[in-house]
């Protein structure tokens, strides 16, 4: 799995985990991209990238309108 460095160092928001790099669950190492979701590797905790490559917190409305697929995931791996 091909791993792409952030441009900045992040902490996660919940745990305070060091996240300086990410990598593609699916896609076949396809480069992360504004909208795409990010998992903490320590708690689990979902973000979603901005327009800067920067992690925020995925907002009420964001998480409605996602499948519930995807939904069901991100519940799971909290």
């Amino acid at each position: 799995m091909k791993q792409y460095l952030l441009p900045v160092i992040e902490l996660c928001a919940r745990c305070g985990y060091t996240v300086d790099t990410v990598s593609c669950a699916i896609g076949k190492g396809r480069k992360p991209r504004h909208g795409d979701i990010s998992l903490c590797l320590n708690c689990g905790y979902p973000s979603i990238f901005n327009e800067e490559m920067r992690r925020r917190a995925i907002t009420e409305a964001e998480f409605a309108a996602m499948p519930a697929k995807t939904r069901d995931y991100l519940k799971k791996a909290e």
